[in-house]
């Protein structure tokens, strides 16, 4: 070694040859500690399982291929980049959801006008309307379907504003320019969205539940029960997406929810389409609000499911999917 080390430092020319031996014979040592430690590893595996009285069968060492380094290492990055998307989702969240509480106007809006609309509705034309095999009393579990609706459709022209709010303040060029995921900002605001939305269907709910609603559904229904109204929150989040891009103030960015209140008025949602003039309980028994508002009456009477759940699914599902790609194909383009 010592010679090799002179030869490298004088730079003798007829020697120099003999430095390719320095590299073999580092290159013998590494391979024969590392065959050493296999040798050693395998007679400790053979020792184990002796001990537990057990045969090899087919043994041998395997050495990770290159396939298995790159699964190994995708697997951890795609593992964080997934736990990192979350954590932004979240971040972008609870600041809309603390501009929410922190808003008169959307507290009043979104959680106390549909208590209001609910007490209204039982003790003031709650005497007046006559539904056949309905007294005044439980005239509150027939309409507080609707009023649930309802609530989450007036978040959901909140969702517009935030989101109109954010593009016209330049909120989205400023989170665009920062380590995040881009499609994590309108995430935010669509998971804010919906957990407001239930946790002002839980205040109706209370309220309801105080002047006299009661149920007779069981665990798993009501489990079915809040699955619908989280997917009915989640569609009308992602349809006000699009609506609260493309409006060009915020006035207007709210102004589709008026269809959709439109829809729960002429549906089930108040009193029965039966009852309705011939057109309108035609187009009331064929728009997405009633086989809604009918598969949430069924569970909540502990009734069984007809086929207006298959629809009511089929129509949400749509709605969702639909706005999701318009939604982020107009968010792409800001």
């Amino acid at each position: 070694m010592v010679v090799v080390n002179l030869i490298l430092q004088k730079g003798l020319p007829f020697l120099h040859g003999f430095t390719h031996l320095h590299k073999i014979f580092y290159t013998l040592v590494i391979l024969s500690v590392e065959l050493v430690e296999e040798i050693k590893t395998t007679l400790d595996i053979l020792k184990e399982l002796s001990l537990n009285q057990l045969e090899p069968q087919d043994f041998e060492t395997i050495r990770p291929t290159l396939d298995d380094v790159f699964i190994a290492l995708t697997k951890g990055r795609i593992r964080m980049m997934i736990k990192e998307y979350f954590e932004d989702i979240f971040a972008l969240a609870g600041r809309i959801i603390k501009h929410n509480i922190c808003s008169l106007d959307t507290m009043i809006t979104v959680v106390a006008m549909p208590i209001m609309l609910m007490l209204g509705m039982v003790y003031i034309f709650g005497g007046s309307v006559k539904i056949e095999g309905l007294s005044q009393q439980d005239y509150i579990d027939y309409i507080v379907l609707g009023i649930l609706l309802m609530t989450i459709a007036t978040g959901s022209a909140y969702t517009a504003l935030r989101i109109n709010l954010d593009k016209t303040a330049g909120m989205f060029e400023r989170f665009k320019s920062m380590p995040i995921a881009k499609s994590a900002v309108i995430g935010g605001h669509v998971v804010a969205s919906v957990i407001f939305m239930l946790i002002s269907c839980l205040a109706v709910l209370i309220v309801a539940w105080l002047i006299g609603f009661r149920t007779d559904a069981n665990f798993g229904e009501w489990s079915l029960i809040v699955l619908l109204l989280v997917l009915f929150a989640f569609m009308l989040t992602w349809l006000s997406v699009p609506f609260g891009l493309m409006a060009g103030s915020i006035e207007g960015a709210g102004a589709f929810s008026y269809i959709i209140l439109m829809l729960l008025f002429v549906s089930s949602a108040f009193v029965p389409v039966a009852g309705m003039a011939k057109i309108v309980r035609i187009f009331a028994e064929n728009q997405p609000m009633t086989p809604i508002i009918q598969s949430l009456r069924d569970l909540f009477t502990s009734a069984p499911l007809s086929n207006d759940i298959w629809l009511a699914l089929g129509w949400m599902f749509a709605i969702l999917i639909v706005s999701y790609i318009g939604g982020m194909f107009v968010y792409k383009k800001i």
